[in-house]
């Protein structure tokens, strides 16, 4: 007879990896590396941003909040998130691991308590203004300022509205109603590993929630939000030879 194999219960979609023993340094900071050994490195976003396709002259470059998902009205919200590598992991180093980690702090009434949210890697530059507001309409855009037809406001028009991305998804999860959730993938990971080699085409991913129903938004902590561990974090676990 055939010996039984045993299988790894999956880890559920949308949980958090369990952490490795390794202790997790302070965000942006890396840490001291163990030859041979595992090592992460948390790095906070260095920028993002919401663009509307209802309110295409807005933004929210400087708001604590991120927007994702199809309002109750139709109006569609994407979030944009960019990471900087640089120096954050020593050169020649192997790239293991890594996950994007992102807190939900609301979801619109009557939401649906789960829903599926998409990361496409981005392939143009975009920037983040001065642009603030608390909800989640955003405000007009300042100079500088990612929108939805302009990838830098006053100066810089999309290739396509809505964001120049590629139409594979690098990752995708669900997000509940709040809570922390994190995307992990391969892709994710070949990602990460392009961007340390090629840091010039480091252009962050943009957060695609389900369009094809109203009232699916999710309301995330942005890179200003008052508590650090709110904040989007990118996790990378690497080896040095």
């Amino acid at each position: 007879p055939t010996p039984a194999v045993s299988t790894p219960a999956p880890t559920p979609t949308g949980a958090l990896p369990t952490a490795p023993s390794t202790p997790v340094p302070a965000p942006t900071a890396a840490a001291t590396p163990t030859p041979g050994g595992p090592t992460q490195v948390v790095i906070e976003a260095s920028r993002d941003t919401t663009i509307f396709s209802d309110l295409t002259g807005n933004s929210n470059g400087a708001g604590a909040f991120l927007f994702s998902g199809r309002t109750r009205t139709g109006g569609i919200r994407r979030a944009l998130v960019h990471f900087d590598l640089a120096g954050k992991v020593p050169a020649g180093a192997e790239i293991v691991g890594a996950r994007l980690s992102v807190t939900v702090s609301k979801s619109p009434g009557g939401a649906d308590p789960i829903v599926g949210f998409r990361l496409h890697r981005v392939t143009a530059a975009w920037g983040e203004g001065t642009s603030f507001a608390s909800g989640g309409t955003g405000a007009a855009a300042t100079p500088g300022d990612a929108t939805w037809t302009q990838r830098i406001f006053g100066s810089t028009p999309l290739q396509q509205p809505g964001g120049d991305f590629e139409a594979a998804a690098s990752a995708e999860t669900e997000l509940g109603a709040s809570g922390q959730f994190a995307w992990d993938s391969e892709q994710l990971l070949a990602d990460v590993r392009g961007w340390l080699q090629d840091p010039a085409g480091n252009y962050g991913w943009i957060v695609i929630g389900d369009e094809t129903t109203n009232r699916t938004p999710r309301q995330i902590r942005s890179s200003e939000a008052g508590t650090a561990e709110e904040r989007p974090r990118l996790v990378i676990v690497y080896r040095v030879p």
